[in-house]
């Protein structure tokens, strides 16, 4: 479903978009859509991590229940994992190719790409 464009990647480690659920407000009535966006130069301190799973919780339905004003578009999702597949600042290459929870209230993790803050990744442990 989020996976299914076929645009070439060319920016950050060959990645130059992603998609995320978004809920849009535009009747007043929730509606989901899928959106595209490019992927920005990442900042120091960031990291991109390519989503594998994200989980619906009840903290998730309470955003989505919420009352958003009409016009609002709100991203959906809470916490994921993913693989880093880019960092900035070389105090946070260590997490580059690493399992990494991730959780962030307002970018939106239910998508196939993310970029965030290094405080926004904690590492999986193999052991």
């Amino acid at each position: 479903f989020f996976f299914s464009s076929r645009r070439r990647h060319t920016r950050c480690s060959g990645v130059s978009w992603a998609r995320r659920c978004v809920q849009e407000t535009d009747t007043g009535q929730g509606q989901y859509s899928v959106q595209e966006l490019d992927i920005p130069e990442l900042k120091e301190d960031q990291v991109l991590v390519k989503i594998d799973a994200f989980s619906i919780n009840l903290i998730d339905i309470r955003q989505l229940n919420a009352n958003n004003p009409p016009g609002t578009i709100q991203p959906i999702g809470l916490q994921a994992t993913g693989i880093v597949i880019a960092a900035s600042g070389s105090e946070f290459s260590n997490l580059l190719h690493k399992r990494v929870s991730c959780y962030s209230s307002n970018k939106g993790l239910f998508s196939n790409y993310a970029v965030l803050d290094k405080r926004e990744a904690a590492e999986i442990p193999l052991d």
